[in-house]
């Protein structure tokens, strides 16, 4: 069988050491001929040997090729050839020799070294040469004929390499395996009287240890074979990137995993309940993911050293659930933690320090959620690997959103305009993100013409890569038909687009997801010309549903009641009696929410204070006896509102036209036969 996509991410490793290879999706059953074998459907950049991008039959030496580029990782983390472009791997252009371990030992990062135990890299540089060198050249050889004939063989050398016996790789000379012998002896000779003496504890330390590493091996296997049964479907189908798995199928999985022994190890255990905290995540059920993030966190209370991992996943979930303080102090503990642990950072430091600046940004703390942000970035900057570049896009995205809700466009501008950059050499994926997040900018800035040609673009870039039932893809239909509407194309949208979109976001996400709170909204939207009664159902439906799952204040939230609010403002417009001073109060308060919320959190929203404002006056028009106090407030709502949209957004915007008319329109001088308190706009 020739896996044919042998990386570490297909590589799932126990705690005792037991290696479980994934993903066959791109395997193939070999008939005896090497020749015979179908290239693989795709490639993963630096494991796929360099015949199969030139067109190469597959073999077992490139099976070999990918092994051996996984013990670079191991042994320097570090690729056996520079990593070219695929577009010049493909041509052949740029195929070298590779490079020793030894020799990359030398430009390696201190911590690479101190991650294998050695003081320095010099020291790692010795402990490479000769033997280990010589297995890892050979197994990474330009043409597959220098290879290691089977996995077998390289097995073989290993093992020999392990017993300091000679190996096959440095050939067989004499000096060589006579040196190799002495070695082997000299130093069970030296040791020997030592292992006589402590014969009896070692024993009985061993015999401990070889049950308790037996007992985890069972769980793995037990928790790995759950996996393969319930999600194994869902995951390893060969895509690349796969849809979130079926509630049914999570149900059943965590249904076996509560199931197991009492007597299981807690860490497996831990790890299982994250895994399945995360895929609920997706599927938008926060609620049960933090049980179970919770859960698992409690399990680890006796093993400190595994909890980073969980907490970071833990703070996740309770920033989505606008449960800041409570982020903030799990991330904050947890990096404390790991700071005494581990004196380097990693992938799980960077995700903790992102989530407290998340948790920061939730309480208000804006300065120090740029700093706690700032100092992720460096981290990331500083980790040599693949999953570090893709969170620096990340980082730069998410700064860019905080200072788009600070309406301060210039600078997320730049953020974004960095992201981009740095999504050159980064995952595919996250240049469509970067996409993604500049359509708020575009629409911010009234940038018709080039938010509709990113939404396009974005559209299609997902369904070529991703395929049309992938959730990006649904959501970026979504956000296409979102920049027709808010562009006045309404009319435009064909019902069986807006049909299919709907679809596509209940397959994928289902109808307890903020996407389908989203949709919603848009489908509000564009029902308002027509039926105002149904936009209010429409986007009270999506308030419930995001203040269930997100909560009442989350920002996603307050955006949704401000749109409900808005729609019940016209609703009132049209009506009279009991039923006009409902939707007035019902607006009213949403938006006081909205209002209070976004000052308690120093950020401006001209828009909000706008609507109020319009709530206020309308409600003072029907003569109740708070009048004179409602157009007070409304007028220093529209002057506040005014200030704002002038300073973020420009005196030419759209909202501060809005509001400077709204200003002047309704706050003219009244004659001196009217009232004092009472402008002459409203009394008509």
């Amino acid at each position: 069988m020739l896996h044919q996509d042998i990386k570490p991410g297909n590589l799932l490793v126990s705690p005792d050491g037991v290696v479980h290879l994934v993903d066959f999706g791109l395997s193939t059953l070999m008939s005896g001929r090497e020749g015979d074998t179908a290239a693989p459907i795709a490639v993963s950049n630096g494991y796929t040997a360099p015949e199969l991008l030139t067109g190469g039959a597959a073999s077992v030496a490139a099976d070999v090729h990918a092994i051996g580029v996984v013990l670079y990782q191991l042994l320097v983390d570090a690729w056996p050839r520079p990593l070219q472009p695929l577009h010049t791997q493909l041509s052949g252009i740029g195929t070298g020799s590779a490079q020793a371990p030894s020799l990359l030992a030398t430009t390696a990062l201190p911590q690479v070294a101190y991650l294998r135990r050695c003081r320095d890299t010099r020291l790692l540089r010795r402990k490479l040469q000769g033997d280990l060198d010589a297995i890892a050249l050979k197994c990474v050889a330009l043409a597959p004929g220098d290879r290691y004939a089977s996995v077998g063989a390289l097995i073989e050398d290993l093992e020999h390499w392990l017993a300091r016996r000679p190996v096959g790789a440095r050939g067989a000379g004499r000096a060589y395996v006579l040196g190799r012998f002495f070695q082997r002896n000299a130093l069970a000779t030296l040791f020997a009287g030592s292992v006589m003496l402590s014969l009896a504890a070692v024993v009985g330390a061993f015999a401990w240890f070889h049950w308790r590493g037996q007992q985890e091996a069972r769980d793995m296997q037990l928790v790995s074979t759950m996996f393969e049964q319930t999600l194994g479907a869902a995951t390893l189908s060969g895509l690349a990137e796969a849809r979130p798995s079926s509630r049914q199928l999570l149900e059943k999985t965590e249904a076996h995993l509560r199931a197991l022994p009492p007597q299981s190890s807690p860490v497996i255990r831990a790890r299982a309940l994250t895994s399945l905290a995360r895929s609920y995540a997706v599927l938008g059920d926060y609620a049960h993911a933090l049980a179970l993030a919770s859960q698992a966190n409690r399990l680890l209370t006796d093993s400190p050293a595994h909890q980073s991992e969980t907490q970071a996943t833990l703070a996740t979930l309770l920033n989505l659930q606008a449960r800041h303080a409570e982020a903030r102090d799990v991330a904050t503990q947890s990096l404390r933690q790991s700071t005494s642990a581990r004196p380097t950072a990693d992938i799980t430091t960077l995700n903790l320090l992102t989530e407290l600046a998340r948790a920061h940004w939730g309480l208000s703390e804006h300065d120090a959620a740029f700093n706690a942000l700032g100092f992720a970035q460096n981290v990331a900057a500083g980790l040599p690997s693949q999953p570090a570049l893709d969170t620096q896009v990340e980082l730069s995205i998410l700064r860019a959103q905080w200072h788009l809700q600070l309406m301060d466009l210039a600078e997320a501008g730049r953020e974004l305009d960095a992201a981009t950059a740095l999504a050159r050499e980064a995952s595919p994926s996250l240049a469509d993100n970067v996409n993604e997040a500049r359509l708020s900018l575009l629409l911010l800035k009234e940038d018709d013409g080039q938010a509709r040609q990113v939404a396009e673009a974005l559209l299609a870039s997902r369904r070529q890569r991703l395929g049309p039932g992938h959730p990006d893809t649904a959501r970026s239909s979504r956000l296409r038909l979102e920049v027709l509407e808010r562009q006045g194309h309404a009319a435009g949208i064909p019902p069986t687009a807006l049909r299919e979109t709907r679809e596509a976001i209940v397959t994928v996400y289902g109808k307890a997801h903020p996407e389908y709170a989203r949709q919603l909204l848009l489908e509000a939207r564009l029902q308002r010309p027509h039926d105002v009664s149904k936009s209010v159902s429409l986007s009270g439906e999506a308030v419930q549903l995001l203040e269930r799952i997100l909560g009442p204040r989350h920002p996603t939230t307050l955006a949704a009641k401000e749109e409900q609010a808005e729609v019940l403002i016209q609703l009132a417009s049209a009506q009279s009696g009991p039923s006009r001073e409902a939707s007035l109060t019902h607006a009213i308060s949403m938006l006081q929410e909205v209002v209070h919320a976004t000052r308690q959190r120093q950020q401006p929203s001209p828009m909000a204070k706008y609507l109020l404002a319009q709530a206020l006056i309308l409600r003072a028009a029907a003569g109740t006896p708070d009048a004179a106090t409602d157009l007070r407030r409304a007028e220093a709502l529209l002057q506040d509102g005014l200030v704002e949209a002038s300073r973020q957004l420009g005196p030419r915007h759209a909202v501060t036209v809005r509001i400077r008319n709204a200003l002047v329109g309704n706050f003219l001088p009244a004659p001196r036969s009217a009232q004092a308190d009472v402008p002459d706009a409203v009394r008509r």
